[in-house]
């Protein structure tokens, strides 16, 4: 693109640099800049759209750069600023705020108006890497912890910064050695009738069971999955996991128990959700498989995502709403989708000691009642909170108290001894 250095010559400038770094006991920096969400728009607008908002947005670094300073493109929308003088990190600041100053300027192409955010990494040298790769690599690293913070924005590398993504990294190798082969487990945490006590579903939990690292919790690695998509595939496996244990205990005192399994907003990308839950869902009594849904999973694409859901339910799956009275428009939700259940945070259920901290689920019960829903309150712990629920007719609970989540095998000694 037009006055902008391609990567081998910004990687020449750049060996050139480092010899006269050596030399004169020089510093430079390096920004590597990732355009924000520029994905999107090349695949709604086309290539030819997305070439020409990257000659806009070349323009744009050329003008909001010095004369001395380097402006490359890596390739696709990595951009790369290298200020040569270096003096201290209050003047690469001052450059940061003019590339985001322009690049925030929305403009217009071809009728169409755009308004283009950057993502931004710093390194500098000698401190953060004395060659090329190290630079451009550290660069990056402190760019991705940029996006990860929301975008638009700018990090300087730091070790705790590069310990966190090699981290990520790590765990995204785990991630793909678990789904190819198989240390993937469902856990399954009971779900008991509060009046009498006895379990009547469970809700399937995912835990990666790694040979090195041993059980590996939720929160370190579905995120992960989520952002490089391969929440997908394992999304897959949790369904056809579920159903092939419902079909398991079709023979068994547990024929009746409903079976809970959570869907994440990054499945609903994948535009064959549907037709596969339908696929592996035939061979069993629908009934017995049950959805749950976050708030956060409806925030975004609500109408296409509350279409995919309606014919879900269609299927005679039935839907739960967990998280319940933890977002804004928990209440809108009910009134649009068709759900079976509420679920209760245990947000709600640590803070209550006495009856008078019951107002607000005794308000969310009233609410179900009205709609016909189910109730679920998670987290229960101890026998003082299940008696203050079962005083307010609340049918269900899910927690410790009972019973943490548990391997397939467990759960049925629990169900059998209860």
């Amino acid at each position: 693109m037009s006055g902008l250095y391609n990567r081998l010559s910004l990687i020449e400038k750049l060996n050139w640099l480092i010899s006269k770094g050596k030399r004169d006991k020089d510093e430079f920096a390096i920004i590597f800049l990732d355009l924000d969400n520029f994905k999107n728009i090349n695949d709604s607008k086309g290539h030819e759209c997305g070439d020409k908002i990257l000659v806009h947005i070349s323009k744009l670094l050329l003008k909001a750069t010095r004369t001395n300073d380097i402006v490359s493109r890596l390739g696709g929308d990595e951009f790369v600023v290298v200020l040569p003088e270096f003096t201290n990190e209050t003047k690469i600041v001052e450059v940061v705020q003019r590339l985001k100053k322009e690049l925030n300027e929305p403009f217009t192409l071809d009728d169409d108006e755009y308004q283009i955010t950057a993502s931004m990494g710093i390194a500098i040298y000698p401190k953060d890497g004395d060659n090329v790769q190290m630079l451009l690599k550290n660069a990056d690293i402190a760019m991705y912890k940029s996006k990860e913070l929301g975008k638009n924005n700018y990090q300087f590398f730091t070790d705790a910064i590069n310990k966190t993504v090699q981290e990520r990294i790590k765990m995204q190798h785990i991630i793909r050695n678990a789904l190819q082969n198989n240390y993937f487990k469902l856990f399954y945490q009971p779900k008991v009738d509060i009046q009498t006590n006895k379990i009547v579903a469970c809700e399937a939990l995912i835990r990666l069971i790694d040979p090195i690292e041993g059980i590996i919790p939720p929160f370190k690695f579905i995120s992960i999955a989520e952002e490089n998509l391969s929440i997908i595939p394992l999304g897959e496996w949790i369904i056809k996991e579920a159903v092939a244990q419902i079909k398991l205990w079709e023979s068994t005192p547990l024929q009746n128990i409903k079976v809970s399994i959570n869907l994440s907003g990054i499945q609903f990308k994948d535009s064959q959700l549907l037709q596969k839950i339908d696929s592996y869902t035939k061979e069993i009594e629908r009934s017995k498989l049950d959805i749950e849904l976050t708030e956060s999973v409806l925030i975004e694409e609500f109408d296409e995502r509350l279409e995919v859901i309606k014919k879900i339910k269609k299927l005679g799956i039935s839907l739960s709403l967990d998280d319940f009275g933890t977002g804004y428009s928990s209440l809108s939700y009910l009134k649009d989708i068709p759900f079976d259940t509420l679920k209760i945070d245990k947000a709600f259920i640590d803070n209550i000691y006495t009856k008078d901290d019951l107002s607000f689920i005794n308000m969310i019960i009233g609410i179900a009642e009205d709609l016909h829903l189910n109730v679920v309150a998670e987290g229960v712990e101890t026998q003082e909170q299940l008696e203050l629920l079962k005083e307010i007719n609340c049918e269900q609970y899910q927690g410790y108290l009972c019973s943490k989540p548990v391997p397939a095998k467990e759960f049925e000694e629990l169900f059998i001894l209860n």
